[in-house]
């Protein structure tokens, strides 16, 4: 719609144009009730005629209102006048980034203070949940005076409903000031992300894409991607690099590693907040600012060297005791004892002990001296404590079975979970406390005033309780809307009033990292990491990167990380506890951690009675599980990489030759089944997981289910008629529960057994009439025997101290159980009949170590089992002393 001059919209009265788009037409306006300028955007009909974009344009007018930043431009209002909707914005007088950038490169340093604006902005926004969707050059103002405001916010949303993106390139998703024909095509194509390219959806990663280009387009004066046509534009994206040779010489190293980490092609490892960018870019302009200070003294001394002689007559007296003063300088230099350097040592296991293998399970006193851990001896497990000052640990008596120690404030108790109490100890050994029942904990915190948060189960809220007993209190709810399942692993900040805490399930293999008052309130996001974090004085986040410990600038007053991720490259265990950092920090610069254990097993045979009968020619390795094929020619093993996390190989087990059935990209690739068939495999993959169905041959490509359902699953198996898979799925309300995925039909997976405990399949009987049931019901994991498909009276199968309960392989029922050092796997036989009946338990084999996978082909009389190649390793654990001196140099 084209507004002539002087026409009056109430009382706007239109001045001039501004631009033109697919979003609407731009006007200067006169606001004459307040005497003030503004920008009038105009909507095109069509949004009056379609009232579901009208209703979302006016929700994001409400949403850009919300926006009161300096370096945003501002909404006034969303009028409507003779059915011609239009927006008032702020009229800012200057002239677009992008008219400026037709002229050649900013000077470096304003291109580093206009982006350090640009990322302001865009942080701004981010924290209060909008993403921009159009960041480029022709939505950047300029004012006179240096200031920077960035347009458009909340408004580049597709303009087909329910659609991630417009796969119509051509059409601006938003409107500037200076919008031309050619413009808004390559305009907006020039700093589209891969995945918006791609029509993905998008969330904030695209803006810092986005923003990456606009960076080096201000440094260069040329775009980041370009081409003649829309098409060649978009092949540039996603396949071209830009030319880093282009960048000016003098641009500091921070800002081209910013470049790079901003402009990866693979969201996930793009960077993640762009408040990091800002917060670069201002470090970037502190250096360059200390460097010319530096510049500008340095030529002072040189003006007072010259004018030294003229001064002379004045300065003789003090020229003995400057003299003076320098040799005193130049000897303290000399003698200066050496900074303290980083050490390093580990504590192994005795032979009255055998170190917890997961490092969840130890925890260091604040102060630095002591280290509490999990371990057990020839019959159970128990806290043991070692001042680091000691060559010995002693055993805490009455802590059997604990899990996840933690201290208190002053070091001098200990906290620690079993399966169904939160309890407390003194360290020197004494009375034990309950304090509260708990299933399944994931980690406390305690505080100087004396109070515990702590996650009483692995699927629900934080709670806090006094040290000294009483009734729970909850912290924290789960948001239904962000499909939350978990709060876990809470670590107190120096205040002792903020406590932050892991959000599951992760996305993209990272953890939202979120901060809430010990005395309620709003939670606020703080970071989005790849594991949970402890806090370091005197102002660090540590966590786990890549399979080792990371060190990250963390303001705690503000919540809020900065600077670049430093690796200590110590290789960490990767932990069972999800959420968890793996590792545990103290006061005085001492980090505890179980360095990785590489548990080499090779792949044999064994006989009905587990007698050996053969062996695999496959060389020894770091499987973990070993799944056989139907016709018990091939496997899928699980093998770990050099950071602990899985890969999928097929293995041959008459040629003992390996392939790899995992791709890269496939984040950690576990609980692989085999079709009836054996002409595929399902496996899950990801975080949250999903699962994917792969044939062996690669004749079709794989499949993926469940990628839209952010709940942690365990799959078990297919059903013998390959009709579904089978697998549990957590939910907040039932803890885990056993589901059925059709593979013909729809798709859509269906709830086979509910309960309010943890429910897993064990696999089905050959005939497919019985399921086994692993649950938790009784405290401890049992095996029940369910009727399928149709579920009825459960029968309870085993009792006592049984592994993981019962398995299903092909004709027998495989349970396990602890000996003194060692694993010791019984079987009986599923008889026949309209019953399930269990024929008499006999033992099959006994392993050493924890790790166990026993597999068979269906109806076969031998399996397939991982045995360890000698001895079981024995755990322990890596300390580090001043850490920070492992930090690399920036």
């Amino acid at each position: 719609m084209t507004l002539a001059a002087g026409t009056h919209l109430g009382h706007f009265e239109v001045v001039a144009p501004l631009g033109a788009g697919g979003m609407g037409e731009v006007f200067r306006a006169r606001d004459t009730r307040l005497g003030r300028d503004v920008a009038i955007k105009a909507l095109p009909a069509a949004f009056a005629l379609d009232p579901e974009r009208d209703a979302r344009f006016e929700r994001e007018a409400k949403l850009l209102a919300s926006l009161n930043h300096p370096n945003i431009g501002a909404i006034h209002g969303l009028e409507e006048v003779g059915g011609v909707r239009y927006l008032v914005l702020e009229f800012i007088d200057g002239e677009t980034l992008g008219r400026r950038l037709s002229r050649g490169a900013l000077p470096l340093g304003e291109a580093l203070d206009v982006c350090r604006q640009i990322a302001t902005a865009v942080e701004a926004a981010h924290e209060s949940g909008v993403v921009h969707r159009d960041l480029k050059p022709g939505n950047v103002m300029l004012t006179a005076a240096g200031t920077v405001k960035v347009l458009d916010f909340g408004l580049a949303k597709s303009a087909a409903p329910g659609s991630p993106s417009d796969p119509n390139l051509s059409a601006s998703p938003t409107m500037t000031y200076a919008a031309t024909a050619a413009g808004v095509i390559l305009g907006t194509a020039a700093y589209m992300s891969p995945e918006q390219a791609r029509g993905k959806a998008v969330d904030r990663r695209t803006d810092i894409w986005s923003f990456g280009c606009v960076l080096y387009e201000c440094l260069t004066g040329r775009r980041c991607f370009d081409g003649e046509t829309t098409s060649d534009l978009i092949a540039s994206i996603l396949q071209g690099e830009p030319d880093w040779n282009a960048l000016p010489a003098q641009a500091p190293a921070r800002v081209r590693e910013l470049l790079r980490r901003c402009l990866d092609k693979d969201a996930r490892r793009r960077l993640r907040d762009i408040g990091d960018a800002r917060i670069e870019l201002e470090e970037a302009i502190a250096q360059r600012t200390s460097s010319a200070s530096g510049i500008a003294a340095a030529a002072a001394a040189a003006d007072a060297r010259t004018a030294a002689p003229r001064l002379a007559w004045a300065l003789g007296a003090m020229a003995g005791a400057v003299a003076t003063l320098a040799a005193a300088f130049a000897w303290q230099a000399a003698h200066r004892a050496p900074a303290a350097g980083v050490t390093r040592f580990e504590i192994a296991s005795a032979d009255a002990m055998r170190i917890s293998v997961d490092p969840g399970n130890l925890a260091l006193s604040p102060d630095g001296t002591q280290i509490a851990f999990v371990a057990g001896d020839s019959t159970h497990g128990q806290l043991w404590v070692r001042p680091l000052s000691a060559l010995a640990a002693r055993p805490i008596a009455g802590t059997d079975g604990a899990l996840l120690p933690f201290w208190s404030p002053d070091g001098q108790s200990i906290g620690f979970f079993t399966d169904t109490k939160l309890k407390r100890v003194p360290a020197a050994g004494g009375d034990v406390q309950e304090l509260c029942d708990v299933k399944r904990a994931r980690g406390a915190a305690w505080s100087r005033d004396g109070v515990i948060v702590y996650s009483p189960t692995s699927d629900g809220p934080l709670f806090r309780i006094a040290a000294t007993g009483g009734d729970p209190q909850p912290l924290t709810s789960l948001d239904s809307t962000k499909h939350e399942s978990g709060h876990r692993f809470p670590e107190f900040l120096p205040d002792g009033r903020h406590v932050l805490f892991s959000v599951l399930p992760s996305k993209d293999a990272r953890y939202d990292i979120d901060c809430v008052r010990l005395d309620g309130g709003a939670r606020e996001r703080v970071a989005s990491l790849p594991s949970g974090v402890h806090y370091a004085a005197p102002g660090w986040l540590l966590y786990a990167r890549k399979g080792a410990v990371t060190a990250q600038r963390f303001d705690a007053g503000r919540r809020r990380t900065r600077g670049t991720a430093l690796s200590l490259r110590d290789a960490l265990q990767p932990t069972g506890f999800a959420g968890s950092a793996g590792f545990a920090v103290a006061r005085n610069g001492t980090i505890a951690y179980g360095p990785v254990i590489s548990l080499m097993t090779r792949l044999s045979w064994l006989g009905a009675e587990g007698h050996a009968v053969g062996s695999v020619a496959v060389p020894p390795g770091p499987y973990r599980t070993a799944k056989v094929s139907p016709d018990g020619r091939r496997a899928v093993v699980e093998k770990l990489d050099v950071s602990g996390r899985a890969e999928l190989w097929l293995c041959d087990l008459e040629r003992g030759t390996l392939s790899r059935l995992s791709v890269d990209g496939e984040y950690d690739p576990t609980n692989a089944a085999w079709s009836p068939d054996g002409s595929r495999v399902a496996y899950l993959v990801g975080s949250p997981q999903h699962i994917v169905v792969r044939t062996v041959n690669g004749a079709t490509p794989p499949q993926t289910y469940l990628a839209e359902d952010p709940a942690f699953k365990t799959l078990s198996g297919w059903t013998p008629d390959g009709q579904y898979l089978v697998y549990s799925r957590q939910d907040p309300s039932s803890r885990n529960d056993v589901w059925l995925l059709p593979m013909t039909g729809d798709h859509m997976p269906r709830s086979y057994y509910a309960s309010p405990y943890n429910d897993f399949c064990g696999g089905l009987t050959v005939d497919g009439r019985w399921m086994m049931l692993n649950s938790d019901e009784t405290g401890k994991n049992e095996a029940y025997a369910l009727a399928f498909p149709v579920p009825g009276t459960k029968t309870q199968v085993t009792t006592g101290d049984d592994l993981g309960a019962g398995v299903l392989r092909g004709t027998n029922l495989i349970t396990a159980y602890r000996g003194r050092a060692d694993v010791v796997v019984r079987i009986a036989d599923v008889m026949p009949g309209p019953e399930f009946r269990l024929g008499p338990w006999r033992p099959f084999v006994t392993v050493p170590g924890d790790r166990l996978d026993v597999s068979s082909p269906a109806g076969a009389n031998r399996s397939l089992i991982l045995r360890p190649v000698g001895a079981a390793p024995r755990a322990s654990i890596g300390i580090v002393m001043n850490w920070p001196a492992a930090l690399p140099a920036k």
